[in-house]
């Protein structure tokens, strides 16, 4: 997505998350998780349906709804392997999950754009709506790149870009402040990149008003 320049604004730098498998698998473990773990609980109350409510025998095993979930989930393995005709629904299930999840993630990233101008910075996101935040860089208040767990197992790492506003409230989705912007998914060296460009921006702002 163009961005529209106002005034004498120049864009500095222009980038998106890195590219490759290993982006695609850092977006499916730190964003779907908690679909995942959704669809792991409703796949489970739809097998424990599967089964007569009252009890069940298959071979030796034997289920009681009634029976702790704990002990209903240790004997999904048994059930599972005696029945071929479920090992397949459960793995087309999971094949289809997997695949579907992988071609949302792609389209997002697609849509995800970083932009830094000689005024403010700019993220672009979205797949279903877009959704667009900026912040002035004379609003800036502490750069820095971070590079959490998930994203060391990929190379990858984030620049957060918190401002100076008073106001502290969080994002519950995101567990970032309201006036932190993340540039997510960046190579180590990119990462650098933006810091670099980034200070020197900021830096010839604070001095132009005393250069006129």
């Amino acid at each position: 997505m163009q961005t529209q320049l106002i005034n004498d604004e120049k864009v500095l730098l222009s980038l998106k998350p890195a590219s490759g498998p290993c982006v695609l698998l850092y977006f499916f473990v730190s964003k779907l998780y908690r679909l995942l773990a959704f669809f792991w609980v409703i796949a489970l109350l739809l097998f424990m349906l599967y089964i007569n409510p009252d009890a069940l025998s298959y071979g030796d095993i034997h289920i009681n709804w009634h029976a702790p979930i704990v002990h209903t989930i240790l004997s999904l393995p048994g059930l599972v392997m005696s029945q071929p005709k479920l090992q397949l629904y459960i793995l087309v299930g999971v094949g289809l999950l997997f695949v579907t999840s992988l071609m949302y993630i792609y389209s997002v990233l697609k849509s995800y754009n970083y932009t830094i101008t000689t005024h403010r910075c700019i993220l672009h996101y979205g797949f279903f709506g877009i959704n667009r935040r900026e912040i002035p860089l004379n609003k800036i208040n502490d750069i820095n790149m971070r590079s959490n767990c998930i994203e060391q197992c990929f190379g990858l790492g984030s620049v957060y870009l918190d401002t100076n506003n008073s106001n502290m409230s969080f994002s519950p989705r995101t567990r970032l402040s309201y006036n932190t912007l993340r540039l997510e998914a960046l190579s180590i060296s990119e990462c650098e990149n933006v810091m670099q460009v980034l200070g020197q921006a900021m830096n010839q702002k604070t001095t132009a008003p005393a250069a006129v």
